[in-house]
């Protein structure tokens, strides 16, 4: 028989586990925080992807919970708004846990991610940019509070597609030969155990 303050403590564990207090694994939960500028970002539908897909809304404090989850690998999957009246500003486009192979019978807490992503700086959106047999362009973006490191994507005409270095930098050059057309670009930001994200995408001439 377990004495009065005992039985409280473990209640008190309890609320906590449930209530998102703290990050405490409890089995068969997998279990996360999203933030938005540092405070809790409400209402995001997110998604685990694994054998069993299933969705579930961020709480008032921002956390997600997925629970009934077997022993498999899983991942948790983001996609904010499209361009609209309902768009986040300063939001990521996508964002995505790392895939969770170990412990995920006994529950796993993924470490909190913060959606916000200030812009794209330069090349602007749109702009057109003069080809020639060397095409030299700088990228620049803001930076992730985050991240690891980025990298960029260039995908357009005729299937091009360009991925840049991984850099710790936020910008990039790309120098090469590219065919006349539309083209979009777009940041990938590493954030090590909080997972990877992009950019929404912005469009340049070539």
């Amino acid at each position: 028989m377990l004495p009065h303050l005992a039985w409280f403590s473990l209640g008190v564990m309890v609320f906590q586990a449930l209530s998102g207090c703290q990050s405490v694994n409890v089995p068969g939960v997998v279990s996360g925080t999203l933030l938005y500028n540092g405070e809790p970002a409400v209402n995001r539908r997110v998604t685990l992807v694994g054998n069993v897909s299933a969705k579930t809304t961020t709480d008032g404090n921002g956390r997600y919970f997925f629970r009934n989850v077997q022993q498999q690998p899983v991942q948790v999957y983001f996609q904010s708004q499209a361009p609209g009246p309902r768009q986040v500003p300063n939001e990521i486009a996508q964002w995505r846990s790392p895939v969770i192979t170990d412990g995920v019978g006994s529950g796993v807490d993924i470490p909190a991610f913060d959606l916000a992503f200030n812009q794209l700086l330069y090349p602007e959106n749109g702009v057109a940019l003069v080809v020639d047999e060397q095409t030299v362009v700088p990228f620049h973006w803001s930076t992730h509070a985050q991240a690891k490191q980025y990298r960029i994507r260039i995908t357009g005409a005729n299937q091009f597609k360009w991925m840049g270095e991984h850099t710790r930098d936020s910008s990039a050059i790309f120098s090469g030969k590219v065919p006349r057309g539309r083209y979009v670009w777009v940041v990938e930001i590493d954030a090590g155990d909080r997972g990877t994200a992009i950019s929404w995408p912005r469009s340049l001439d070539f």
